[in-house]
């Protein structure tokens, strides 16, 4: 296999070779059970399939539940006396089951069918990763799901612990990595259900965090310093289609910054597929993810901070009260009471400033969140408003400010989910679950985001599309045979032509709205001053006097309020230089 080798960003990793089996005789170990191929489209509705579960509970009787689903969520309830109940319900047109049991339970056990290792044998065939994990007596990793209480928002899920495990890596009928079983500290890994609404609405098919005995680094990258304990599978729609993968190359190219690098895998979790998913690295803490040191943190301003109240957190003086911040970094269990008055202290004084129209600049790098914007305003999110918002500090310097930290969560980008107006979520004035709502009423903000924009508008296309042609030639084939056995309707000619349609239809949309709001937004003084900040377009009389500065594909007019007469257009690149100028009359 070609190594790709990834610079310090990350990127799509195509091509990854064979990660070294420990010194032990290890026998090639294939999944031996897998699901029928899921019909998809958005949402994938998924074939009823016949599905044993075998129960032990805390007596050691055996239950043996034979019913036609496609997967189950296990749920586990506390009552004085035993029963087992089946449930099924209808969750977005999926029929799916849940297993209710009263007694601590022992075990809970898929047993694939016979049908199942048709589809098994053509998943490992693949060049495409398997990954074959499998629990410690086969137990599934437990959740529940829970509705927000009065006041606050969304569903997640909860009693979500780890579950010891061992994961094989299979590429082309070779068993190409194996962990060996879960022993702290030296083989193995631990692997949980994760995620919120993604964790919900797709019970069989839920995203998992894995979290490796050693440090790793599963997609092979030149240098030790990617090794990581933690990395996340993620579901559909992630895995649907090249949205994630584009979205991460915009982040890295208009933010300069860290973003997750990524893989298409398929996935077996004790015996049964659970479907194609996309492998990432998760945001934390690291040399080669989000950079911080002695004194620094990561944070996320969470609207499901209600799911673990026991944990570090503090409000925001101005973000929607259902939205807390929670800690990345430093860890939930390291941190102390004196670090989280420290931090809460800065944050708050930040906010202060913020609020009360005082300079901001000591506390937070507003080029930072300008690009955070931009990037979802390009993406055209529906849903950036809500979870996955991070910021972090690098360390306890002053001269360390806050930053607008990784963007994540997709799932409603590209023109996915309709949204109200053309800016994504994030960009609208009363949206008070992050900070943009008051950085939009600043001066340095807009310049900040103008100066962005015109610094990577004309090389968006260039840096993404090239990323995704890589991807469809190194991986493409495998990539679709995989689409095809789990019941997508996509290729990945198709997934590239998705996100080309979609930059060739957004960027002009961006060219013409953000020149706008600039000129409405901005004193026409500041907006002559900054005449490198972006393209635009100086309107002069006849006597040189400069009259307006608007966009630079403007064109004055009756309609746009110039009266009849003759004037002096003069057109500016991004880099001072004058690209033309002419006579214009207005009749």
């Amino acid at each position: 296999a070609v190594q790709i080798c990834q610079n310090h960003y990350g990127g799509y990793s195509a091509g990854v070779p064979p990660l070294p089996i420990p010194n032990r005789e290890v026998k090639p170990v294939r999944a031996d059970g897998t699901a029928d191929p899921r019909e998809s489209r958005s949402p994938p509705a998924f074939k009823r399939r016949t599905c044993i579960f075998i129960i032990k509970d805390a007596s050691s009787f055996l239950y043996i539940v034979h019913y036609p689903f496609f997967m189950c969520s296990i749920k586990f309830l506390q009552r004085k006396c035993f029963f087992l109940l089946l449930l099924c319900i209808s969750v977005g047109g999926n029929l799916c089951g849940q297993i209710l049991i009263a007694e601590d339970t022992l075990s809970v056990t898929a047993i694939p069918s016979v049908a199942d290792s048709l589809l098994v044998e053509q998943l490992c065939e693949l060049g495409l990763p398997l990954y074959s994990i499998t629990t410690q007596n086969r137990v599934e990793p437990p959740y529940t799901v829970v509705v927000a209480p009065s006041g606050c928002c969304g569903l997640t899920v909860v009693d979500n612990i780890f579950q010891p495990a061992r994961l094989v890596i299979i590429q082309n009928n070779d068993t190409v990595y194996d962990t060996g079983d879960y022993v702290a500290n030296t083989s193995g890994l631990r692997v949980k259900v994760r995620g919120n609404t993604s964790a919900v609405g797709f019970p069989g098919h839920t995203p998992y965090k894995l979290k490796f005995s050693k440090k790793i680094d599963l997609l092979q990258r030149d240098d030790k310093n990617y090794k990581d304990k933690n990395w996340v599978l993620l579901n559909y729609p992630a895995s649907q289609d090249f949205v994630h993968i584009a979205a991460n190359a915009i982040g890295r190219y208009v933010r300069q910054d860290w973003q997750p690098a990524t893989r298409f895998v398929n996935v077996v979790l004790n015996g049964v597929p659970r479907g194609l998913y996309l492998l990432s690295e998760s945001v934390k803490d690291g040399e080669c993810r989000v950079p911080v040191g002695n004194g620094g943190f990561i944070l996320e301003d969470d609207p499901y901070w209600w799911s673990a109240e026991e944990a570090p957190m503090f409000p925001s003086k101005v973000f929607n009260p259902y939205m807390k911040f929670t800690f990345k970094y430093p860890d939930e269990d390291d941190i102390t009471e004196e670090q989280i008055n420290s931090i809460s202290n800065f944050i708050y004084e930040f906010e202060d400033a913020l609020l009360h129209g005082e300079p901001i600049e000591k506390y937070a790098d507003i080029a930072t969140f300008a690009a955070w914007m931009l990037c979802h305003d390009i993406l055209g999110t529906a849903d950036s408003g809500g979870s996955n918002i991070y910021f972090y500090k690098k360390d306890s310097l002053e001269t360390s400010k806050l930053q607008a930290g990784p963007i994540w969560d997709f799932s409603g980008c590209v023109g996915k989910v309709p949204f109200m107006g053309e800016w994504s979520y994030s960009h609208y004035p009363d949206n008070y679950v992050n900070y943009n709502g008051e950085l939009l009423k600043r001066d340095e903000f807009l310049i900040e985001y103008a100066k962005c924009w015109e610094r990577v508008k004309n090389g968006i296309v260039e840096t993404v599309l090239p990323e995704l042609q890589l991807l469809a030639a190194s991986e493409g084939l495998d990539l679709d045979k995989a689409y095809a056995l789990w019941g997508f309707d996509t290729t990945s000619d198709a997934n590239i032509r998705q996100v080309k349609a979609w930059l060739e239809n957004r960027l002009p949309w961006l060219e013409e709205n953000i020149g706008e709001m600039v000129q409405t937004r901005l004193p026409q003084s500041v907006v002559a001053s900054q005449t490198r900040i972006f393209d635009h377009t100086e309107i002069y009389d006849l006597q040189g006097k400069l009259l307006s500065v608007r966009p630079s594909a403007f064109m004055p007019n009756r309609s746009n309020g110039f009266a009849s007469g003759c004037y002096i257009l003069r057109r500016i690149g991004s880099d001072g230089r004058t690209l033309e100028k002419k006579k214009v009359i207005v009749k």
